[in-house]
């Protein structure tokens, strides 16, 4: 067992390399939409909290986090209606400019009004006469950057679904990876430098994204799911919920928002160790979605609220636990978004319209209650019972959401598959592996038989197609999930099971 463990893991590895090495423009573009994504909303470094005449203070990514509640809600029910999609690559353009051209409004509104920031890391109102502009430059860079973000990760997302949810690990890792890093140096050059650097970072994804694009055909990147049945993956969205509330809280946290360079270190390193742990977890191949979010990711954010709210002088070790646990769950419900859109045959952009819709309104009323609790309080301790009261509902949900079944019904959004012919601990097994290693649906089909044990002959006759066919199937198998045999192929499913069974 040992050996097949090392040997599980050489393979892993294997794909790792092959998976960034073969799509190199795809980690590009991922790496400079989480540049992007983690200077808007995430990591203070653009953003700070905005000191009001009234003497209180707001978090200033509150717009755009409402902007992009907004624009998921509406793009998820205008595609319910009307089932459309844009194709071109002249659309991916336009989304990259827009956000460019929203990160300048911002950038021009942080100019025109605010003050260099000051010790504690607030920025202050100095052009009283001007309000009227500076809130038209704000509010429209808010509703640019919401729509432009939601568009933008509907269509990354598109290619993770056709690739796998592995893929989404691979790629999303190392691109939390080197983002982090890129912020992190950016906290050493001077202010203009990192305002520019946010309203370029956009653009070099289009010209990215259209070149990985031509890897597919039309039908298997704009036609999933087109027809389907919209359910909701009600378990899903909750679990989406949640994941924003656990940054919500964050926002109005003053702590938090200081964006001086020490904060700035800390919160790179989380989240490095955030994509190190999900490049394990995804190498060792030992655990399943369910264990990564609620026997993980939840644990994790709960460990740091409560190092938050009840230790005293391990304030910002708590934001960074809490702030690993975050992006943890982030990259794990990403693949989890991209399992269901290929697993289940569901369109892009409802399962991550929907699902992003939750996180940023989790988002949204997490920073609101905690920047309300700040100025409300007139200490930390109504702060503190916001974060123990979050704590709690971490774990409880947790307890309540975590189930072998999700797998199977996609939290919520499909019955159990029963026409497989196996049982559904190896009927999961085998979807599982389906999606992580990219198998097309006929290949889908030729993995059940081969993992009832059939022969390429007994396929050839079940599945009315030629010996050379169902080879050529089972050689494409092989080489995708990096087997030689299909005893090996057998023995790789076994292990899978008993990931699904200890759920």
């Amino acid at each position: 067992m040992p050996g097949n463990s090392g040997g599980q893991r050489s393979r892993s590895w294997r794909r790792l390399v092959a998976s960034v090495a073969q799509r190199p423009l795809l980690c590009v573009a991922v790496t400079f939409y989480w540049l992007w994504v983690n200077m808007g909303f995430q990591i203070p470094v653009v953003f700070r909290p905005v000191a009001l005449s009234s003497g209180l203070s707001v978090p200033s990514q509150l717009g755009p986090l409402l902007a992009s509640v907004v624009a998921y809600f509406v793009i998820s029910a205008w595609f319910a209606r009307s089932r459309t999609v844009f194709r071109s690559d002249a659309f991916l353009t336009a989304i990259c400019m827009l956000m460019s051209v929203s990160s300048a409004f911002i950038v021009a509104w942080l100019t025109l009004t605010m003050a260099p920031s000051g010790p504690d890391g607030s920025m202050t109102v100095l052009h009283e006469s001007m309000a009227g502009a500076s809130m038209l430059l704000y509010a429209t860079g808010s509703l640019l950057f919401g729509a432009s973000s939601a568009f933008l990760c509907i269509e990354l997302q598109r290619i993770f679904g056709s690739l796998g949810s592995e893929h989404v690990l691979f790629h999303g890792s190392v691109a939390v990876l080197v983002s982090v890093s890129a912020i992190l140096l950016l906290s050493f050059v001077p202010e203009p430098v990192q305002r520019a650097v946010f309203v370029l970072a956009p653009l070099p994804i289009a010209p990215c994204l259209a070149r990985v694009r031509k890897e597919f055909t039309k039908q298997e990147l704009f036609a999933r799911g087109r027809d389907a049945k919209l359910n909701v993956p009600y378990k899903l969205l909750v679990t989406a919920l949640l994941h924003g509330l656990s940054l919500g809280v964050l926002l109005g946290n003053p702590l938090f928002q200081s964006g001086d360079r020490t904060l700035l270190l800390c919160i790179a390193l989380s989240y490095a160790v955030a994509a190190v742990l999900i490049l394990a977890a995804a190498i060792s191949a030992r655990l399943s979605f369910n264990s990564l979010m609620y026997q993980i990711g939840f644990p994790i954010i709960a460990v740091g609220l409560y190092l938050i709210a009840t230790a005293d002088g391990a304030a910002l070790l708590g934001v960074c636990v809490q702030l690993t646990g975050f992006c943890f769950l982030h990259l794990v419900m990403w693949g989890a978004c991209a399992f269901l859109i290929k697993r289940f045959d569901m369109p892009a952009t409802w399962v991550i319209g929907t699902s992003t819709c939750l996180f940023m309104l989790g988002q949204l009323v997490g920073g609101i209650v905690s920047g309300a609790a700040v100025q409300l309080g007139g200490s930390s301790d109504l702060l503190d019972r916001v974060n123990v009261t979050m704590l709690l509902v971490m774990l409880g949900s947790a307890l309540c959401m975590m189930s072998s079944h999700n797998l199977r019904t996609g939290w919520g959004l499909a019955k159990p598959d029963t026409q497989s012919g196996l049982d559904d601990a190896f009927g999961s097994a085998v979807s599982l592996l389906a999606s992580d290693s990219g198998l097309t649906k006929r290949e889908g089909v030729v993995l059940v038989q081969m993992a009832r044990g059939k022969n390429r002959q007994s396929i050839s006759e079940e599945l009315c197609i030629s010996k050379e066919t169902a080879k050529s199937h089972m050689q494409n198998i092989y080489r995708k999930v990096g087997v030689h045999s299909q005893q090996e192929l057998i023995g790789l499913l076994e292990e899978r099971v008993r990931r699904v069974e200890d759920d």
